[in-house]
């Protein structure tokens, strides 16, 4: 492969200007220090790739492969510890169909590089024919990873329906439980700011610590969906408590604000200055959210959908 030729306008992982593959901490944080290519070897083929493929319905019509590393190479492996994510061309009638790794791929930075939130390491990879792809090092470092939803049918028939059922089940199973929902109260806040209405409690969950207890998972699976389809505020029906929508301030805005968003803190649990900490915190850093949508790969009018939605709703939390 002549890698000159494949050259990216920056830093596939960090997003970072003045590099043309991936710079030395996506290299050292995902891949282990090896150098790693930007662009797999081969283009998808059914003989190669099928078998490496995840079973299950994802959003958009993704389709998910593990991978394995070999030095400085990634191969399809059913037995792989990354995570491979792409939507392959036609078949769609979706809004940027195509787009749906750049956009899996900027909302991960925003939460870890701005927000401070931790999340998978994960990087946007190419296929030789320029199709984007997102890949993430989950099943390495899922440490007895198990998600809300089957966390709620340990206890019970019934769904969850809210999110305030999935802050009380980290009573139930975790051990330092306030700073494990307060993780937790942090990812939701981030989910509907950045406009994802496919944060389902599968999306959401607990890992163990080096201490052998449970603890709120880093961030995953996070995407706006808001670029390629229309949908709820809140993926959960219930919203984000029993009768949020009820409230004199939702009834007079008719959306969620920083009202709901703090009177969900307060039924969780946490402390008054904790919640206004949390809040304060997404608003101060507008500008450097802004500043990293720009360098997103993704094209204008998908960034300006992106960016209209994220200023629109960090309004509303002020």
């Amino acid at each position: 492969m002549n890698k000159a030729a494949f050259a990216a306008p920056r830093c596939p992982g960090t997003l970072k200007e003045g590099l043309s593959t991936y710079c030395p901490a996506t290299l050292r944080k995902l891949f282990s220090g090896k150098q790693v290519f930007h662009v797999l070897n081969e283009s998808f083929s059914e003989k190669v790739w099928r078998p490496a493929q995840i079973q299950g319905a994802h959003f958009g019509g993704q389709q998910w492969f593990r991978m394995r590393q070999e030095k400085n190479q990634l191969v399809p492996d059913k037995s792989g510890v990354f995570i491979l994510k792409t939507v392959f061309h036609g078949g769609s009638s979706m809004r940027f169909h195509m787009e749906q790794p750049g956009n899996e791929h900027l909302c991960l930075q925003l939460a870890s590089q701005v927000f401070q939130m931790e999340t998978f390491e994960n990087a946007l990879i190419f296929f030789p024919d320029g199709q984007p792809a997102v890949i993430s090092n989950f099943f390495s470092t899922t440490n007895g990873f198990m998600n809300f939803e089957t966390l709620q049918q340990k206890i019970s028939d019934k769904p969850i329906s809210n999110y305030r059922q999935m802050a009380l089940l980290i009573d139930t199973f975790c051990a330092a439980s306030m700073i494990a929902k307060e993780r937790l109260f942090i990812q939701v806040v981030f989910e509907w700011l950045i406009g994802n209405s496919d944060a389902q409690s599968k999306n959401f969950g607990v890992v163990k610590t080096i201490r052998g207890d449970d603890t709120t998972a880093p961030l995953f699976n996070s995407i706006c969906t808001r670029l390629h389809e229309l949908g709820p505020e809140l993926a959960l029906s219930g919203g984000l408590f029993e009768g949020d929508k009820h409230t004199p301030e939702f009834r007079e805005n008719g959306s969620y604000t920083r009202n709901e968003f703090t009177a969900f803190g307060n039924r969780i649990g946490m402390l008054s200055h904790r919640i206004e900490k949390v809040l304060n915190d997404f608003v101060s850093r507008k500008e450097n959210a802004l500043q990293l949508i720009d360098h997103a790969f993704l094209p204008d009018e998908a960034k300006a959908i992106v960016r209209f939605n994220f200023l629109e709703r960090l309004n509303r939390l002020k």
